[in-house]
C-alpha cells in the first residue's frame, strides 16, 4: 500500500487541524443542481451513467468569504499551542502589554503577505485566538500591494489586522515580510506553503466526503472524481492528502489552474 506520510504533511496533520479549527471555522455546506446533472448525465450519452451527480462544497459561505480562513487559523491556533504561553519555547512572544488595567499579558506577532483572502484569514484569526485567551493578545501584520481591491483591505482593518502597502510586486511583498519578521522577531505565515496552513485546508475535503456519503445514503458510493482549483497549491495539496487518506487510489484528484 503506498505511504501518504511521506509528503510534507501526512493524513494525520489535517486530522489535527480538523480538531484544531473545530467550531471556530464554518462547516460549509455542499449543494448540487439537477439541471446541471441533467446534462453531465445527456453529455455521456451512456445508460450506465445514469447516477452521474456533481456536488459542490461551497467555500464561499466560510468565514472571511474563503477557504484561507481554515489554514490561516489552523496555522495560529497551532503557533499558540507551541508558544511559552501554551507549554514549549519553541514560539518567542514579545514584550508584554496590557488587555486591560488588570491583566498582564503577552504579544504574539504574526506576518504574511497577500492580495485579500489570506489577509482576512490571518486578521479574523488572531482576532479569535486572541479573544478567546486571557493571557495572550495576537497581532497581525499584513502586507498588501498597493493594487489590491478596497474591499478586501476594508475587510482586513475591520478584523483589527494592521496593512502594510508596498509595490504590487512578488518581491516587494516578500522582502517587507521578511523585514517585520526579522525586525519585531514576528512569526511569518506563507499563504500557501506553511504546513500549518496546508493541513487546515485539507479539512475541506474531509468535510466533503463526509457530506457527500450522508447525501448519497446508505449504501452510496464515494466521489469519483474531485476537482480542486490552483492558486499557490496550498488548497490542492491538502486536500489532495485528505483524499489519499480517506479514499486511496479510488478517487481521481484533477486540479483546476
Amino acid at each position: 500500500m503506498q505511504d501518504f506520510n511521506q509528503h510534507c504533511i501526512s493524513f494525520q496533520d489535517v486530522l489535527d487541524a480538523a480538531k484544531n479549527i473545530q467550531g471556530i471555522a464554518y462547516k460549509t455546506p455542499v449543494m448540487t443542481c439537477s439541471s446541471i446533472n441533467n446534462l453531465l448525465i445527456a453529455q455521456n450519452n451512456n445508460s450506465n451513467n445514469n447516477h452521474l451527480r456533481l456536488f459542490f462544497k461551497v467555500e464561499a459561505m466560510q468565514r472571511t468569504g474563503s477557504f484561507k480562513f481554515r489554514g490561516a487559523l489552523n496555522a495560529i491556533q497551532s503557533l499558540v499551542s507551541s508558544s511559552s504561553i501554551g507549554g514549549s519555547s519553541s514560539c518567542s512572544s514579545s514584550n508584554h502589554t496590557s488587555k486591560d488595567d488588570n491583566d498582564i499579558v503577552n504579544t504574539l506577532h504574526v506576518v504574511t503577505h497577500s492580495s485579500g483572502n489570506h489577509a482576512a484569514a490571518v486578521a479574523l484569526a488572531a482576532k479569535l485566538a486572541s479573544s478567546s485567551s486571557s493571557s495572550l493578545n495576537i497581532q497581525a501584520t499584513i502586507v498588501m500591494p498597493e493594487n489590491a481591491p478596497q474591499i478586501k483591505m476594508e475587510g482586513v482593518k475591520g478584523y483589527g489586522g494592521t496593512i502594510v502597502m508596498v509595490e504590487s510586486t512578488n518581491e516587494a511583498r516578500e522582502e517587507k515580510a521578511d523585514e517585520i519578521v526579522k525586525q519585531d522577531h514576528a512569526h511569518f505565515i506563507h499563504p500557501s506553503e506553511n504546513v500549518k496552513v496546508i493541513a487546515g485546508q485539507g479539512t475541506v475535503c474531509l468535510e466533503f466526503v463526509e457530506q457527500v456519503r450522508r447525501e448519497c445514503g446508505v449504501g452510496g458510493e464515494d466521489l469519483d472524481v474531485v476537482i480542486i482549483p490552483v492558486g499557490g497549491g496550498g488548497l490542492a495539496a491538502g486536500n489532495a492528502v485528505a483524499l489519499r487518506g480517506l479514499l486511496g487510489n479510488r478517487v481521481k484528484v484533477g486540479e483546476y489552474v
